[in-house]
């Protein structure tokens, strides 16, 4: 019977532990900020090109994802993805540095130029932000083994201020 409490005691204990890192990890990935460092090298032929980014850890724990993933629709088609993979680890209060790419729809993007030009010949306000949303997916694995996918929408200016490092970027880089 005592042996009994004891198993349960260290079952209990590990499910503790287990939730509450997965608590500070969610946390720490939720928390995550994000700057542009730019686009270079576009690529005609598939329509991309290389981005970079900075991303801030203001948390007391670490972060980290297998990818991290932006989608910005407009007016309900897929107009970009731009992608971020294997940033294995941020450590707590620092950023990081990391490359990605930049794929955009021709299809879409045409069809949103020849759509905003209609509306200007028909008089409509064609300067709409909320026509375009960006969906962003960070998924991870906790303690290497369990999936964790976290999704955030956001307008086309939330977009814009958390990327450009307006809505708070507090870690320094060292290049």
């Amino acid at each position: 019977m005592v042996k009994t409490r004891y198993i349960a005691a260290g079952a209990a204990a590990v499910v503790v532990i287990f939730v509450l890192l997965l608590a500070a990890s969610s946390y720490a990935n939720a928390s995550l900020q994000y700057r542009s460092r730019g686009a270079q090298g576009y690529n005609f032929a598939q329509s991309s090109t290389d981005v970079a980014m900075d991303i801030c850890n203001p948390t007391p724990f670490p972060a980290g994802f297998d990818r991290l993933q932006f989608v910005a629709t407009y007016r309900d088609s897929d107009f970009a993805t731009m992608k971020f993979e294997n940033v294995s680890s941020i450590p707590p209060n620092k950023a990081v540095a990391v490359d990605g790419a930049l794929q955009v729809n021709g299809r879409a993007a045409l069809a949103a130029v020849f759509q905003s030009f209609a509306d200007s010949l028909n008089g409509k306000n064609t300067g709409d932000t909320n026509s375009m949303k960006v969906k962003m997916t960070s998924e991870s694995r906790l303690l290497g083994f369990v999936p964790v996918s976290q999704s955030k929408e956001m307008s086309a200016d939330e977009f814009s201020n958390m990327i450009n490092g307006k809505s708070g970027f507090g870690c320094t880089v060292n290049d």
